[in-house]
C-alpha cells in the first residue's frame, strides 16, 4: 500500500482514495491521521480529513465507527499525547477522539458541526454501550483512607466488586464483537489520565478489557479552590457522617464533578449517535447528579440513555440513603451489587435469567470465601436464596473445642433434668 507524506487536500482527496494505485482502508486512513498530527498538532486539518473521507460514498457507515472507535482508543497514546503540563494547560488541549471535537471550554472544533451531522447521517443501527465511573462504582477506593476517590467500605479496596467480571462478560457477549467495549467517564483529573490508560496493575482492563477514557476537570488551580470541600468531605467520612444523594446536599466540588460528566455524556452523545447509553456511577459524589441531567436531557428519546447508580457503604453495616425524589425518576436506577444492576439490564432485554443467574453464582462463590465473610451482611438479600450472615458461616465452618465442650455440658444437663422428672 503506497504511503502519503500528507494530508491530501480537498481537492485530489476522491483521487486519493479512487486511483488506480492507491487504496486506502480505515487503518490507512487513521495511520495518516497519526502521522500528520505527530508533524503539525492541527485539530482543524484532522476535522477536515474525516469530512471528506466520511462524505465519499464508498466510506460505509462501518468505516465510520471504526474509524471514530480507533480513534477513541488509540489515537491519544499512538501520538504520544501530554496531558500534564506544570504551569498553564492549553485551551487546546488533549487529542483522543472527543478532544478533537472540543477543546477545554467544550467550544467545537471549526468544521466539527458539518462532521457530526455526517455521523448522524452515517451511522450504525443502535448499539448498546457502557458509560462507567471507577471508583466506587467498578472497585471501591477511599484512596487510602482521605476519601477523596471514594467512599464505599463494602467490599476489598481496590478490588473488582463480586460479580463484575461476569456481568461484563454476559454484557460483551450480546454485542456485535466490533462494539465490544466500554468507555470510563471520569472525575480523574486531566493529568492522571495517561496513568489509567496505561492502567500498569491491569486493575481495569481485568474488568473492562477495553476502554476508552474521559477525563474530568483538566484545570489543576480550578480543583484546588474547592479544597475546602475536600477537607470537610474527609473529616464528614472520619466523623462517620452519611449523607443523602439530594442533588442540594451535595458539595460544589462534587457538583462540579457531576456537571463536567453530564457535558462530557452531550458530547460523547454527538460523536457517537448510534450508542444507546448505560451510564454507570455511584451515589458517594456527583453522578447522581450527573445521571438525573442525563436522563432529563435525553427524555424525547427515552430508550438513548438508562443510569444505574451504586449504592455505597461508608460504615461496612448499611447503604447511603438515597432521596425518595430520586428514586421516582424514570430510568434512573439503583443497585446494591451487580445482581441487582444485571436483573435491572434484563428488564432492558439485554440479559436473559442465565446471564443473571450466572452473575449471582459468582457473587455467592465470592462471599462464601472464608477471607470475604465480613462482608456477607451486605450481599444476604440475593434472591434465590439468602448468603449466609457472617456469623453462620464462621460457625459453620469452625467449630472450635469450646463449642464443643458447652455443647456436651448442655446435652448433660438436660439428661439430668429428664432423670429428675
Amino acid at each position: 500500500m503506497s504511503q502519503i507524506s500528507s494530508l491530501p487536500s480537498s481537492d485530489d482527496l476522491v483521487e486519493v482514495y479512487h486511483g488506480d494505485d492507491i487504496v486506502m482502508d480505515v487503518n490507512a486512513v487513521y495511520d495518516t491521521m497519526v502521522k500528520s498530527f505527530k508533524e503539525k498538532k492541527d485539530k482543524k486539518e484532522l476535522i477536515r480529513f474525516m469530512t471528506e473521507y466520511c462524505r465519499l460514498e464508498t466510506t460505509t457507515p462501518q468505516d465510520i465507527y471504526d474509524l471514530k472507535k480507533k480513534l477513541e482508543l488509540d489515537f491519544s497514546k499512538d501520538v504520544n499525547c501530554e496531558y500534564c503540563y506544570t504551569f498553564g494547560t492549553p485551551v487546546n488541549y488533549g487529542c483522543d477522539l472527543r478532544e478533537i471535537f472540543y477543546d477545554r471550554n467544550n467550544k467545537i472544533t471549526d468544521g466539527g458541526e458539518e462532521l457530526l451531522e455526517i455521523f448522524n447521517q452515517k451511522k450504525l443501527p443502535d448499539i448498546w454501550h457502557i458509560m462507567t465511573d471507577i471508583d466506587d462504582t467498578l472497585y471501591p477506593n477511599t484512596e487510602h483512607g482521605t476519601y477523596i476517590a471514594g467512599s464505599d467500605i463494602s467490599w476489598h479496596q481496590k478490588t473488582p466488586y463480586p460479580g463484575i467480571r461476569t456481568f461484563y462478560n454476559k454484557f460483551y457477549a450480546k454485542l456485535p464483537d466490533y462494539s465490544q467495549y466500554s468507555t470510563i467517564l471520569s472525575a480523574t483529573p486531566g493529568c492522571l489520565k495517561n496513568s489509567k490508560l496505561k492502567d500498569k496493575n491491569g486493575l481495569l482492563h481485568g474488568i473492562l478489557h477495553i476502554y476508552g477514557f474521559i477525563q474530568g476537570v483538566e484545570s489543576k488551580l480550578q480543583v484546588a479552590t474547592y479544597s475546602g470541600n475536600i477537607i470537610t468531605n474527609c473529616v464528614s467520612a472520619y466523623c462517620g457522617t452519611s449523607n443523602t444523594t439530594d442533588v442540594d446536599s451535595i458539595s460544589d466540588l462534587f457538583k462540579l464533578f457531576g456537571n463536567t460528566k453530564f457535558e462530557r455524556f452531550k458530547q460523547y452523545l454527538n460523536i457517537f449517535p448510534e450508542y444507546k447509553i448505560l451510564f454507570f456511577g455511584d451515589n458517594g459524589q456527583g453522578d447522581v447528579l450527573a445521571g438525573k441531567q442525563m436522563v432529563e436531557y435525553t427524555k424525547e428519546y427515552t430508550d438513548r440513555c438508562h443510569v444505574f447508580i451504586h449504592k455505597v457503604s461508608e460504615n461496612g453495616r448499611t447503604f447511603k440513603t438515597v432521596s425518595e425524589e430520586s428514586q421516582q425518576i424514570d430510568r434512573l436506577n439503583f443497585f446494591t451489587n451487580y445482581y441487582e444492576a444485571s436483573k435491572q439490564l434484563q428488564e432492558l432485554g439485554i440479559f436473559n435469567a442465565d446471564d443473571v443467574d450466572a452473575v449471582k453464582n459468582e457473587i455467592n462463590t465470592q462471599i462464601k470465601v472464608r477471607e470475604n465473610s465480613r462482608f456477607a451482611n451486605l450481599y444476604n438479600t440475593l434472591s434465590g436464596g439468602k448468603t449466609k450472615k457472617t456469623k453462620n458461616y464462621k460457625y459453620n465452618s469452625n467449630k472450635t473445642k469450646k463449642h464443643k465442650k458447652r455443647s456436651t455440658k448442655r446435652n448433660k444437663r438436660k439428661q439430668i433434668k429428664n432423670k429428675t422428672r
